[in-house]
């Protein structure tokens, strides 16, 4: 939405600050924090969001065809060596 109107660009600034303000809050009651999970939320998965539709405007097409799935299986190796690694420092316990 806003993405069209002020640039996916600005858009992404925008959440970025929002996201980053609402860090500085104080929360005192139950109430101030289900405010705080709206506007904090609403913020940080609207900066996520817009890298879907960001991003692949920076890369040229044929990495953009081979990258998301070449950085999501680097990322699943990397997160299974991570859970043997728990595993392994748990076994201790």
């Amino acid at each position: 939405m806003a993405g069209g109107a002020i640039g996916r660009r600005w858009s992404y600034f925008l959440s970025v600050v929002g996201a980053a303000s609402a860090n500085v809050l104080q929360i005192a009651t139950i109430r101030e924090l289900l405010w705080f999970m709206a506007i904090y939320g609403f913020f940080t998965i609207g900066g996520f969001g817009i890298f879907a539709v960001y991003l692949p405007e920076l890369l040229p097409t044929r990495i953009r065809a081979s990258g998301p799935g070449f950085l999501l299986e680097h990322g699943l190796h990397i997160h299974s060596c991570g859970s043997v690694r728990v595993r392994d420092a748990c076994r201790g316990i």
